[in-house]
């Protein structure tokens, strides 16, 4: 095992624990990471996982596949028999033209073992080819976050999507509809909350991240308009590198749900998935420090 792996690992765990000791009155576990291996070969995430490392997060299906199925290290289902892959990437239909390569392309994704969420659906043409796919895959239903674009950065509009996609997630105004949508029209997939990217290099010295505070809000939007349990629904936020803050914002916003962050320069990131209350939990990106090489 590579010690720098495994003092990564114990670093950003002694990171979010102190973080998280900032936090009043939670009665709640520390949160849970979970490693983004984008660009990591197998091996590496061998290493992690014999660390003591479960759930691994991938932003490019082919890479994920690849890294599952690696023929030079085995299956890492075999290795590593109780990981838990993240799919954080953005899904683009529109790349691919012909209906049945999509269908293909998704069902890829999906066919690897033990998947256990899809973070960014956007529409409900992803949805619907998600959903397609995922029955011929498992009985179970797919656990998915719908994607908002919280930061309003370059408006894409598409006309062959039925809700108007903005750069890496649906339009705020849309959402409601979205998700009424494929809560409907979507019975393979479970729907387990929302998630941003959000604007890059935003100054924390400004105060607390607009993109937090409104996916917030974009949470008690949907659920006063649907009727949903404000406590059932995930929040997945995140870039830049404050998650340390990510945590703290919880007791200064007074938040129901853990608030995360992503960060994609890293040379190596961590999904946070934390726990408050019965049933709510969030995902948080972030990176080891760059000062330490994996």
């Amino acid at each position: 095992m590579s010690v720098s792996t495994a003092k990564n690992l114990e670093l950003v765990l002694q990171k979010i624990e102190a973080a998280f000791a900032k936090v009043e009155n939670t009665g709640q576990p520390c949160p849970q990471l979970v490693a983004v291996s984008k660009t990591k070969p197998p091996g590496l995430v061998i290493e992690a996982y014999n660390a003591g490392q479960k759930a691994f997060g991938e932003n490019y299906i082919q890479e994920l596949v690849e890294k599952s199925n690696n023929e030079e290290v085995g299956l890492l289902e075999v290795k590593c028999p109780e990981i838990q892959w993240h799919f954080i990437g953005r899904l683009q239909s529109n790349k691919i033209k012909l209906l049945t390569c999509k269908y293909e392309f998704y069902l890829a994704l999906l066919a690897v073992p033990n998947l256990a969420m899809v973070q960014t659906v956007s529409s409900l043409k992803i949805a619907n080819l998600l959903n397609s796919a995922w029955q011929k895959v498992s009985s179970r239903p797919l656990d998915v976050l719908i994607q908002v674009n919280t930061s309003g950065e370059e408006r894409n509009l598409l006309g062959s999507v039925n809700f108007v996609i903005e750069k890496g997630g649906v339009a705020v105004s849309d959402l409601v509809d979205l998700y009424k949508a494929v809560f409907e029209c979507c019975p393979h997939l479970n729907l387990r909350g929302l998630m941003t990217i959000g604007r890059y290099g935003y100054d924390e010295n400004l105060g607390p991240n607009p993109d937090f505070l409104c996916l917030y809000d974009c949470r008690n939007m949907v659920c006063d308009a649907l009727g949903i349990s404000k406590h059932s629904l995930h929040l997945s936020m995140g870039m830049s590198s404050d998650y340390e803050m990510a945590v703290i914002i919880l007791h200064l916003l007074q938040l129901d749900t853990l608030l995360s962050r992503l960060q994609w320069v890293a040379l190596w990131f961590v999904l946070v998935l934390t726990y408050l209350g019965l049933a709510n939990k969030t995902m948080h990106y972030t990176r080891f420090p760059s000062s330490i090489n994996v």
